[in-house]
């Protein structure tokens, strides 16, 4: 299926999600309306309120919870993108000034926090506890993400499973709240529920794991940013995990001194001399295969079909 299929399946719920999310936006501060609608509209794909349409879609849930839902994963997710601009001094964002280069970090920061109280705030007039718990666990999963990455900066000790921690409160757990929720408003039984949000996380980890090797290996023009952000920030990633499983000697302390020293002419060499973007590929295709095997948890559908066309979508990705 291809993504302009996709698309219609659930252009009726996303046209709601995109006019709800100016029309929720209500603060008396006119500053903080425009700096939160010019992030929204900076190019943003609507990912998660995207597979929260297929899924309830293929759970048989068709409602207009759905763009009430998706404005508030939206929400969320940029506020979550506000604060993380903040946090790593970014001066861009999706190819354009970032929010903190043109209001200041300290604007910024509170206007993020006012979107996630807008966002807790349409979630409380939903009057549902399930949904309030799912989303409100993976917003704790997010900032747990973000407080776990910033401890282990610089640590070439991490492993894959501090690794996946990190990624699953970065990106994994609002993409399992999203599918989730679809579950929930279909009114799916428990295993339903777990193995769409199951299905949520590996198909967050790949998006992540993608992301992380395009900030080596992606094009600028592309990527809308420098490559080797990760190492300036000296954030432990894929490429560098697997390349330093593969050296030994001298040749890994020299890796190690590269990284610490940020040095990303010596440090793509030696990803590109042991074929790591190869093996990097091999763990998201692996994370792949996983969220589609959970898929068989449900019957054929277009809508099926269409997740299965977002999971490869998504974890192809080049920007």
């Amino acid at each position: 299926m291809d993504f302009s299929k996709i698309t219609e399946l659930a252009g009726a719920q996303l046209m709601a999600v995109e006019m709800e999310l100016a029309n929720s936006l209500c603060s008396e501060i006119p500053t903080v309306n425009e700096l939160v609608l010019s992030t929204i509209k900076s190019g943003g794909k609507r990912i998660r309120p995207l597979v929260l349409t297929i899924s309830a879609g293929m759970c048989g849930y068709f409602g207009d919870l759905i763009p009430k839902v998706g404005v508030i994963l939206e929400y969320i997710h940029t506020s979550s993108l506000l604060h993380d601009d903040v946090i790593d001094g970014a001066t861009s964002r999706r190819g354009k000034p970032s929010a903190n280069a043109i209001h200041g970090n300290n604007i910024t920061v509170l206007s993020g926090d006012y979107l996630y109280a807008t966002a807790f705030n349409n979630l409380a007039k939903l009057d549902d506890r399930d949904h309030a718990i799912v989303v409100s666990r993976a917003v704790a999963a997010m900032s747990e993400g973000e407080i776990f990455q910033m401890l282990k900066t610089g640590d070439i000790s991490l492993s894959m499973e501090d690794y996946l921690k990190i990624i699953y409160g970065k990106t994994s757990a609002l993409f399992a709240a999203a599918c989730e929720c679809g579950a929930i408003m279909a009114g799916m039984d428990a295993d339903k529920r777990k193995a769409l949000h199951d299905y949520g996380c590996h198909v967050g980890y790949a998006f992540q794991l993608q992301d992380d090797i395009l900030d080596y290996f992606g094009e600028e023009s592309v990527i809308g940013k420098k490559p080797g952000t990760d190492l300036a920030e000296k954030k432990v990633t894929l490429p560098i995990m697997l390349l330093l499983q593969e050296l030994e000697g001298a040749e890994r302390e020299e890796a190690i001194e590269a990284f610490l020293s940020v040095q990303l002419s010596e440090i793509m060499q030696l990803l590109v001399k042991h074929d790591i973007q190869r093996k990097s590929t091999a763990v998201v295709q692996m994370h792949i295969e996983n969220a589609l095997f959970l898929l068989n948890n449900f019957p054929d559908s277009q809508y099926k079909e269409a997740l299965v066309a977002i999971t490869y979508e998504l974890s192809r990705r080049k920007s």
